[in-house]
Protein backbone atom coordinates (compact mmCIF):
# COMPACT_ATOMS: atom_id res chain seq x y z
CA UNK A 1 0.00 0.00 0.00
CA UNK A 2 1.39 3.40 -0.99
CA UNK A 3 1.67 5.85 1.87
CA UNK A 4 0.31 9.39 1.34
CA UNK A 5 2.85 12.11 0.54
CA UNK A 6 4.43 13.75 3.55
CA UNK A 7 4.48 17.43 4.42
CA UNK A 8 7.73 18.04 2.52
CA UNK A 9 6.41 16.40 -0.65
CA UNK A 10 3.13 18.32 -0.46
CA UNK A 11 4.98 21.60 -0.02
CA UNK A 12 7.21 20.84 -3.01
CA UNK A 13 4.19 20.04 -5.16
CA UNK A 14 2.47 23.29 -4.13
CA UNK A 15 5.60 25.23 -5.09
CA UNK A 16 5.81 23.42 -8.40
CA UNK A 17 2.17 24.17 -9.18
CA UNK A 18 2.62 27.81 -8.17
CA UNK A 19 5.53 28.13 -10.59
CA UNK A 20 3.52 26.55 -13.40
CA UNK A 21 0.48 28.72 -12.73
CA UNK A 22 2.56 31.88 -12.44
CA UNK A 23 4.44 31.13 -15.63
CA UNK A 24 1.29 30.45 -17.65
CA UNK A 25 -0.34 33.65 -16.40
CA UNK A 26 2.72 35.68 -17.35
CA UNK A 27 3.08 33.99 -20.74
CA UNK A 28 -0.56 34.81 -21.48
CA UNK A 29 -0.51 38.41 -20.29
CA UNK A 30 2.89 39.66 -21.48
CA UNK A 31 4.15 37.00 -23.88
CA UNK A 32 6.53 34.08 -23.64
CA UNK A 33 9.64 35.88 -24.89
CA UNK A 34 9.03 38.88 -22.64
CA UNK A 35 8.73 36.75 -19.51
CA UNK A 36 11.84 36.06 -17.45
CA UNK A 37 12.59 33.30 -14.98
CA UNK A 38 12.94 35.94 -12.27
CA UNK A 39 9.39 37.14 -12.95
CA UNK A 40 8.04 33.59 -12.79
CA UNK A 41 9.81 32.98 -9.49
CA UNK A 42 8.50 36.25 -8.08
CA UNK A 43 4.94 35.35 -9.11
CA UNK A 44 5.27 32.13 -7.11
CA UNK A 45 6.93 33.99 -4.21
CA UNK A 46 10.14 31.97 -4.43
CA UNK A 47 13.71 32.68 -5.45
CA UNK A 48 15.17 32.19 -8.91
CA UNK A 49 17.38 29.48 -7.41
CA UNK A 50 14.25 27.64 -6.30
CA UNK A 51 12.83 27.85 -9.83
CA UNK A 52 15.90 26.08 -11.20
CA UNK A 53 15.53 23.29 -8.67
CA UNK A 54 12.23 22.43 -10.42
CA UNK A 55 12.86 23.35 -14.06
CA UNK A 56 15.90 23.72 -16.31
CA UNK A 57 14.45 26.74 -18.09
CA UNK A 58 11.15 28.52 -18.66
CA UNK A 59 10.33 26.35 -21.70
CA UNK A 60 10.27 23.25 -19.50
CA UNK A 61 7.24 24.65 -17.66
CA UNK A 62 5.19 24.15 -20.83
CA UNK A 63 6.10 20.49 -21.15
CA UNK A 64 5.14 19.40 -17.65
CA UNK A 65 3.88 15.83 -17.67
CA UNK A 66 4.93 15.14 -21.26
CA UNK A 67 7.65 12.68 -20.23
CA UNK A 68 5.30 10.83 -17.90
CA UNK A 69 2.63 10.51 -20.59
CA UNK A 70 5.07 9.00 -23.07
CA UNK A 71 6.41 6.69 -20.37
CA UNK A 72 2.83 5.51 -19.85
CA UNK A 73 2.58 4.64 -23.55
CA UNK A 74 5.92 2.83 -23.44
CA UNK A 75 4.74 0.69 -20.52
CA UNK A 76 1.51 -0.21 -22.33
CA UNK A 77 3.49 -1.35 -25.37
CA UNK A 78 6.15 -3.21 -23.38
CA UNK A 79 3.56 -5.03 -21.26
CA UNK A 80 1.37 -6.14 -24.15
CA UNK A 81 -0.40 -9.48 -23.78
CA UNK A 82 0.55 -12.53 -25.86
CA UNK A 83 -2.61 -12.25 -27.97
CA UNK A 84 -2.62 -8.45 -28.34
CA UNK A 85 -2.42 -7.14 -31.89
CA UNK A 86 -0.13 -4.22 -32.68
CA UNK A 87 -3.05 -1.95 -33.58
CA UNK A 88 -4.95 -2.65 -30.37
CA UNK A 89 -1.88 -2.07 -28.21
CA UNK A 90 -1.09 1.26 -29.85
CA UNK A 91 -4.68 2.44 -29.61
CA UNK A 92 -4.64 1.49 -25.92
CA UNK A 93 -1.36 3.37 -25.48
CA UNK A 94 -2.88 6.52 -26.99
CA UNK A 95 -5.97 6.18 -24.80
CA UNK A 96 -3.81 5.90 -21.68
CA UNK A 97 -1.78 8.95 -22.69
CA UNK A 98 -4.94 10.95 -23.28
CA UNK A 99 -6.44 9.76 -20.00
CA UNK A 100 -3.40 11.17 -18.22
CA UNK A 101 -3.75 14.37 -20.24
CA UNK A 102 -7.44 14.74 -19.40
CA UNK A 103 -6.55 14.96 -15.70
CA UNK A 104 -4.78 18.23 -16.48
CA UNK A 105 -6.50 21.61 -16.20
CA UNK A 106 -8.23 22.18 -19.58
CA UNK A 107 -7.48 25.91 -19.72
CA UNK A 108 -3.82 25.35 -18.88
CA UNK A 109 -3.57 22.61 -21.50
CA UNK A 110 -4.94 24.89 -24.23
CA UNK A 111 -2.65 27.72 -23.16
CA UNK A 112 0.38 25.46 -23.45
CA UNK A 113 -0.66 24.23 -26.88
CA UNK A 114 -1.27 27.76 -28.17
CA UNK A 115 2.10 28.95 -26.93
CA UNK A 116 3.99 25.99 -28.37
CA UNK A 117 2.37 26.52 -31.77
CA UNK A 118 3.05 30.26 -31.80
CA UNK A 119 6.67 30.40 -30.64
CA UNK A 120 9.49 29.11 -32.92
CA UNK A 121 11.73 28.45 -29.90
CA UNK A 122 9.07 26.25 -28.33
CA UNK A 123 8.37 24.48 -31.61
CA UNK A 124 12.04 23.52 -31.80
CA UNK A 125 11.96 22.40 -28.18
CA UNK A 126 8.90 20.26 -28.89
CA UNK A 127 10.45 18.75 -32.02
CA UNK A 128 13.60 17.67 -30.17
CA UNK A 129 11.50 16.03 -27.48
CA UNK A 130 9.28 14.36 -30.08
CA UNK A 131 12.17 12.87 -32.05
CA UNK A 132 13.73 11.45 -28.89
CA UNK A 133 10.49 9.92 -27.64
CA UNK A 134 9.52 8.68 -31.10
CA UNK A 135 12.75 6.68 -31.27
CA UNK A 136 12.02 5.17 -27.85
CA UNK A 137 8.52 4.19 -28.93
CA UNK A 138 9.82 2.55 -32.11
CA UNK A 139 12.41 0.57 -30.15
CA UNK A 140 9.83 -0.50 -27.58
CA UNK A 141 7.37 -1.57 -30.28
CA UNK A 142 10.08 -3.59 -32.04
CA UNK A 143 11.02 -5.30 -28.78
CA UNK A 144 7.37 -6.14 -28.12
CA UNK A 145 6.79 -7.59 -31.61
CA UNK A 146 10.16 -8.90 -32.85
CA UNK A 147 8.60 -11.57 -35.07
CA UNK A 148 5.97 -9.32 -36.63
CA UNK A 149 7.67 -5.99 -37.28
CA UNK A 150 10.86 -4.71 -38.81
CA UNK A 151 12.42 -1.34 -38.05
CA UNK A 152 10.89 0.41 -41.05
CA UNK A 153 7.37 -0.85 -40.37
CA UNK A 154 7.59 0.03 -36.68
CA UNK A 155 8.87 3.52 -37.48
CA UNK A 156 6.12 4.07 -40.03
CA UNK A 157 3.43 2.95 -37.62
CA UNK A 158 4.62 5.16 -34.78
CA UNK A 159 5.20 8.05 -37.18
CA UNK A 160 1.66 7.78 -38.53
CA UNK A 161 0.20 7.79 -35.03
CA UNK A 162 2.24 10.74 -33.77
CA UNK A 163 1.82 12.69 -36.99
CA UNK A 164 -1.96 12.38 -36.83
CA UNK A 165 -1.91 13.37 -33.16
CA UNK A 166 0.17 16.51 -33.71
CA UNK A 167 -1.73 17.63 -36.82
CA UNK A 168 -5.05 17.24 -35.01
CA UNK A 169 -3.86 19.23 -32.00
CA UNK A 170 -2.71 22.03 -34.29
CA UNK A 171 -6.03 22.09 -36.15
CA UNK A 172 -8.05 22.11 -32.93
CA UNK A 173 -6.03 24.93 -31.39
CA UNK A 174 -6.34 27.05 -34.52
CA UNK A 175 -10.07 26.38 -34.68
CA UNK A 176 -10.50 27.37 -31.04
CA UNK A 177 -11.94 24.04 -29.96
CA UNK A 178 -12.35 23.21 -26.30
CA UNK A 179 -9.86 20.96 -24.53
CA UNK A 180 -12.39 18.13 -24.27
CA UNK A 181 -13.25 18.36 -27.96
CA UNK A 182 -9.56 18.35 -28.81
CA UNK A 183 -8.95 15.19 -26.77
CA UNK A 184 -11.78 13.37 -28.53
CA UNK A 185 -10.49 14.47 -31.94
CA UNK A 186 -6.94 13.37 -31.11
CA UNK A 187 -8.12 9.96 -29.93
CA UNK A 188 -10.10 9.44 -33.13
CA UNK A 189 -7.30 10.66 -35.41
CA UNK A 190 -4.61 8.54 -33.74
CA UNK A 191 -6.76 5.40 -33.87
CA UNK A 192 -7.66 6.00 -37.52
CA UNK A 193 -4.01 6.55 -38.42
CA UNK A 194 -2.83 3.35 -36.74
CA UNK A 195 -5.61 1.22 -38.21
CA UNK A 196 -5.15 2.73 -41.67
CA UNK A 197 -1.40 2.09 -41.58
CA UNK A 198 -2.03 -1.50 -40.50
CA UNK A 199 -4.52 -2.05 -43.35
CA UNK A 200 -2.10 -0.59 -45.89
CA UNK A 201 0.67 -2.83 -44.62
CA UNK A 202 -1.54 -5.90 -44.80
CA UNK A 203 -2.61 -5.02 -48.35
CA UNK A 204 1.00 -4.63 -49.50
CA UNK A 205 1.98 -7.98 -48.01
CA UNK A 206 -0.75 -9.91 -49.87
Amino acid sequence: MTSPPGLRERKKERTRQALISGALDLFETQGYRQTTVAQIAAAADVSTKTFFSYFHNKADVLFVGAEARVDTALRVIAERGPDDEVVDVLVRAVERMLADDSADDPAARLTRQRLILSEPELQGHALRRLLSKQAQMVDTLLAAYPAQLDAVTAAGTIGSMLGATIATIQACVRAGHSADRMLMAVRRAAENAVRSHARDGAARST
